[in-house]
């Protein structure tokens, strides 16, 4: 994890907004009208039990709905793939190769200037690099990696790149976590970075419930988590919490001084723990 590391001394100034004209956001305006109408017009208890239906109906059937149309599948049925990033088998080379199939995409799109956002492997310049980081992402939709990198990307240019794509789902990180959080759900680290790219987005109450989120599937406690945990209460004014996350973070070993700097500076660290 040691391509997380101090990400958050990195000054972020994006206001990513939300977006709106979803098509939640669309049936849920429908679905609002719907009600309207017919408590105006119909006061027939039989109008409420269909309408009371209808409206359980929709609600239980739009994010999967919602998220597919939106985001697309993460099922890519181009070509060969998706693989598990989490799968260990997704990490043996099958019989008929010398490598895994991570491992070639990892080696042919994840290159060290990919990975420092400079340009991409197949192509250059900001083309390249969204066209090879799609790619990857399409492949192995749960990449750790990947999904950092498009965080980082688009804090950094203050919206996701865009070019004309294959496929008619949007292209951006919310996208990109959504099909990772479907293609495998219940993954700590997933939920972690996408706490960390939400707090990148100063969207700190979010950043917080996927915080959690991780925090509620680890099976084995994490330094990293705690340590981001701590950076975001301290940015929500919560030192006593900040202070109890660092701890963990520290008493585990984590290498970073600068949440327990922040933290000694406002007088929030002394005898907060044996860590030094």
């Amino acid at each position: 994890m040691n391509w997380l590391l101090g990400w958050h001394h990195i000054l972020i100034t994006a206001d990513l907004a939300p977006h709106s004209n979803s098509f939640s956001d669309k049936i849920s305006a429908v679905t609002m009208e719907t009600i309207n109408m017919l408590l105006t017009y119909n006061h027939n208890i039989r109008w409420i039990q269909l309408l009371s239906a209808f409206i359980f109906f929709i609600f239980s059937s739009v994010p999967s709905l919602a998220d597919e149309a939106i985001c697309g599948t993460p099922y890519d049925q181009q070509g060969v793939g998706p693989w598990d990033y989490f799968d260990p088998k997704s990490h043996v080379p099958p019989n008929s190769i010398s490598e895994s199939y991570v491992g070639i995409v990892e080696r042919v799109h994840l290159t060290p200037e990919m990975m420092n956002l400079e340009t991409g492997s197949t192509g250059n310049g900001m083309l390249g690099l969204i066209g090879d980081l799609d790619y990857t992402l399409r492949k192995i939709p749960n990449h750790p990696k990947a999904l950092d990198m498009a965080s980082r990307l688009e804090i950094r240019e203050g919206s996701y790149p865009q070019k004309k794509w294959s496929g008619h789902w949007r292209r951006n990180v919310d996208c990109y976590f959504d099909r990772a959080f479907r293609f495998t759900p219940g993954i700590p680290i997933i939920h972690m970075l996408y706490g960390i790219h939400l707090h990148r987005s100063n969207k700190l109450g979010l950043a917080e419930l996927e915080y959690k989120k991780s925090e509620s599937l680890q099976t084995k406690e994490s330094s990293e988590l705690y340590y981001n945990m701590g950076l975001l209460y301290f940015d929500m004014n919560n030192y006593d919490i900040s202070a109890k996350y660092a701890r963990k973070a520290y008493d585990r070993g984590y290498p970073l001084p600068g949440l327990r700097d922040k933290l000694k500076n406002i007088g929030k660290w002394q005898n907060s723990s044996k860590t030094q």
